[in-house]
């Protein structure tokens, strides 16, 4: 007698639970065909596989000689410089406390040196001695301009004391005047801003005192 089977055509299953929920079947008994790839041909390409073998039996040869190699040259270098640098530990440590003794030591004289900068920087420039200085140049320039101006004068056979040499003496000394207030305003404003430049590292200076203190 034939085995009997149930043969479903329709089934709800519950996913979260597996359940089944409902179905359609009928039973069976008769042949059944199985399904067993039809007519195709299942072959082995047996040289590909033995070249593939070969590849990988050459790269692993490959990979057991660079180890190989590693072991025997890089391993021992690496160790060795690990060993050095352990033993260059104690040394360092004492290169190290030296350098902070160094620095103690001269603390005191580098906070002195320290204030000074920071006194002259807080003091600054006198405004009126660079523009008076600046001014003085001038007035030395202009008078020698002068003496150039009445030497020339003389070598084109001018009179000193005529009209013409007295107008030019005038028109130099009004542009001398000028030249004269110019340097003074920009002696005055360098002045002004090297001591705001001063201040800046003054500044600095008293921040670095504060840190040493």
């Amino acid at each position: 007698m034939d085995e009997v089977l149930k043969i479903y055509t329709r089934v709800v299953i519950d996913m979260d639970t597996g359940e089944e929920l409902e179905a359609d079947s009928f039973e069976y008994s008769g042949e059944v065909a199985l399904c067993g790839g039809g007519g195709s041909t299942n072959t082995v390409d047996k040289e590909y596989n033995a070249r593939l073998a070969a590849i990988q039996e050459r790269s692993q040869k490959i990979s057991d000689e660079y180890f190989q190699f590693w072991k025997e040259n890089n391993a021992p270098l690496e160790a060795a410089k690990a060993k050095a640098e352990l033993e260059n530990v104690p040394a360092q440590q004492r290169i190290t406390q030296g350098l902070l003794g160094m620095q103690e030591a001269a603390l005191p004289q580098t906070k002195e040196l320290s204030q000074k900068f920071l006194d002259a920087n807080l003091k600054g420039v006198n405004e009126n001695e660079w523009a008076n200085r600046a001014g003085t140049d001038q007035q030395l320039a202009a008078s020698n301009a002068n003496e150039q101006l009445a030497r020339n004068a003389l070598r084109m056979g001018l009179n000193p004391n005529s009209g013409a040499f007295a107008r030019a003496l005038a028109d130099q000394a009004t542009q001398n005047a000028a030249n004269v207030a110019a340097a003074r305003t920009q002696a005055f404003r360098a002045a002004d801003q090297e001591n705001y430049n001063r201040l800046g590292q003054g500044l600095t200076a008293g921040l670095g005192l504060i840190n040493q203190g």
